[in-house]
């Protein structure tokens, strides 16, 4: 699934555990977002839906993962391929009192975070506490 991990079972997790901690470029606490709706067509063969489908994978487990309190819903969208140029890509966003949505057909995953944080005035995690994990090295037993 993630072809930059390392073949150790043990360094594969410390990695994943770092890719979803995050890192300055992408994890952000979001203050007066109540929830984040990602809409896009099942079908993975439809270009237009390609970033939002990255974002998804690479930027929700760093915000689910700083912000434990905002809800994050996907919704599929089942059609048939007469319909999918019809079907949304997109990123709605429920505020406190108002909703906000980001068209997200044909956009890069970075576009998407760009305008994202532009709309929600999200705030940089402090670096102090993105500490990411690092292995030991194996210590070696010399027989005497």
């Amino acid at each position: 699934m993630f072809k930059e991990l390392t073949s150790s079972r043990i360094s594969r997790q410390v990695s994943r555990i770092n890719q979803i901690h995050g890192d300055s470029s992408n994890a952000y606490v979001f203050n007066n977002v109540k929830k984040f709706e990602l809409i896009f067509p099942v079908n993975r063969s439809y270009m237009e839906s390609y970033g939002i489908r990255q974002f998804w994978k690479y930027n929700l487990p760093v915000f689910k993962f700083h912000n434990d309190d905002i809800d994050f819903i996907i919704k599929k969208v089942q059609t048939t391929d007469a319909e999918l140029e019809k079907c949304p890509v997109k990123l709605v966003i429920h505020e406190d009192s108002q909703t906000k949505e980001i068209d997200c057909k044909n956009l890069e995953p970075s576009s998407i975070l760009s305008q994202l944080l532009e709309i929600t005035n999200a705030e940089p995690v402090p670096s102090s506490t993105l500490e990411s994990l690092t292995l030991k090295p194996k210590a070696s037993y010399i027989k005497n």
